[in-house]
């Protein structure tokens, strides 16, 4: 009788030692989610989202175009079939080709303006240029509008084997003045634009390529990613990681 209560007694004390381990691991776990929670700046804070900051930002990861960042596509020139602008493989894609003698331009333009009338507006974008002596990749700010840049500031960056080309210019009244060029380009990675009411400069992978005075008379402008020029093979253009600030 008395063996039979103490094997009831082991029985129960196992019982309750197996339910205290499992309550045990279940307050680790919550205790390891709140604090995961808090590193990973979930509901309970942490670290910002990464375009919390940025006037714009996108990272086209998605392979969907954001409406509410990005107008309809514009084409213009003797465009081929495939021209245009995609969002897929988690990047922005530019395709260009001229099918007949008139230059083509392809691009998507910002929905907003972004301004440098006080301060400095910094652009930084992940270029991938396709090798082309006869078709480059724009980085453009129209003070015009959406749809025409004949007053506006840009660099072309060209990935030329014969005629490489790093540009900034300027169109004033559609006018094209050249700001500053060099033969040479300095490689696909990460391209910098800092401009402010008087200076435009320009980077790549954090070095700086050169500053030059705009002289421009507007101060603000939609942003486009363009692809032109005048090659007569369809072209893609990558464009990623997009960010926009106020510096």
């Amino acid at each position: 009788m008395e063996a039979g209560m103490s094997r009831i007694t082991k029985l129960i004390m196992a019982v309750i030692n197996i339910t205290m381990v499992i309550y045990m691991f279940q307050m680790m776990q919550s205790v390891l989610g709140q604090v995961s929670e808090t590193i990973g700046g979930g509901d309970g804070g942490g670290a910002p989202p990464p375009e919390e900051g940025y006037l714009l930002y996108d990272d086209f990861n998605d392979n969907s175009i954001d409406s509410s960042k990005w107008d309809g596509v514009t084409k213009t020139g003797d465009y081929t079939a495939d021209s245009g602008v995609y969002e897929q493989n988690q990047q922005l894609e530019v395709k260009s080709g001229m099918s007949g003698t008139t230059q083509t331009r392809v691009w998507i333009a910002s929905q907003d303006r972004f301004s440098f009338a006080s301060g400095k507006l910094q652009i930084e974008v992940d270029l991938t240029v396709p090798s082309s002596d006869d078709q480059g990749s724009c980085v453009l700010l129209s003070n015009t509008g959406q749809n025409s840049f004949d007053d506006s500031i840009y660099i072309y960056i060209r990935n030329g084997s014969s005629s490489p080309l790093t540009q900034i210019s300027k169109k004033v009244g559609g006018s094209q003045q050249n700001l500053y060029e060099q033969s040479a380009f300095h490689g696909n990675g990460t391209y910098k634009i800092v401009i402010d009411s008087t200076n435009i400069s320009l980077y790549y992978e954090g070095t700086l390529i050169n500053t030059v005075a705009h002289g421009l008379s507007w101060t603000d402008g939609y942003l486009y990613l363009m692809a032109t020029g005048k090659d007569t093979s369809t072209l893609t253009h990558v464009f990623d990681n997009l960010r926009v600030k106020k510096v």
